[in-house]
C-alpha cells in the first residue's frame, strides 16, 4: 500500500476497535482505540480521517483479504438493506467477507430504487471483487 504509515495505523486501530466493540458510532469507536491518547483526541482523529480522506474500496478490499489467514478460505456474503429516511429511499447492495462471526464490508453499491437488486447488479458487484483481488473465490450466499 502506498499510504502514509499514520493512515495505516489509524485504519488498523479502527478495524480492531470495530471487532472489539462492533459499533458504527464514532464516539464508541474512539473508546476502543488502544492508545495513550484521550478519547476526545481519538474521536477528533476519526472525524478528521473520514472528512478529509477518500477511501478507495479496492485498496480496503485488498487489505482485508491480506489480513485473513491463508489457511481459511474467504466467505463472501452478498446482502442488501432497504429503508426510508424521511422521504428518501436508501437501498444498499453490499459484498462483505465474514471471518469469525464478523462481517467486513468490501464493496457496496447505492441503488437508486426501492426493492431488490437484479441479477445484473449482483453479478457486477461479485465480478468487481474477483477482478480487484486477482483470483476467483467461491462465494457462500446466506
Amino acid at each position: 500500500m502506498s499510504w502514509h504509515k499514520a493512515r495505516i495505523t489509524f485504519l488498523t486501530k479502527t478495524v480492531l476497535s470495530m471487532i472489539k466493540l462492533q459499533p458504527v458510532n464514532f464516539v464508541k469507536l474512539s473508546q476502543g482505540f488502544e492508545s495513550n491518547a484521550q478519547v476526545q483526541s481519538n474521536l477528533r482523529i476519526i472525524q478528521r480521517f473520514f472528512s478529509e480522506f477518500v477511501i478507495n474500496e479496492d485498496i480496503i478490499a485488498k487489505l482485508l483479504f491480506a489480513m485473513l489467514p491463508d489457511n481459511v478460505p474467504p466467505r463472501l456474503c452478498l446482502d442488501s438493506t432497504n429503508w426510508k429516511f424521511g422521504k428518501t429511499d436508501i437501498n444498499i447492495l453490499m459484498l462483505s467477507v465474514a471471518y469469525r462471526g464478523v462481517s467486513f464490508p468490501l464493496i457496496w453499491k447505492l441503488l437508486p430504487k426501492r426493492g431488490n437488486s437484479n441479477h445484473l447488479k449482483r453479478t457486477k458487484i461479485m465480478t468487481r471483487c474477483q477482478v480487484s483481488q486477482g483470483f476467483l473465490v467461491t462465494p457462500h450466499f446466506f
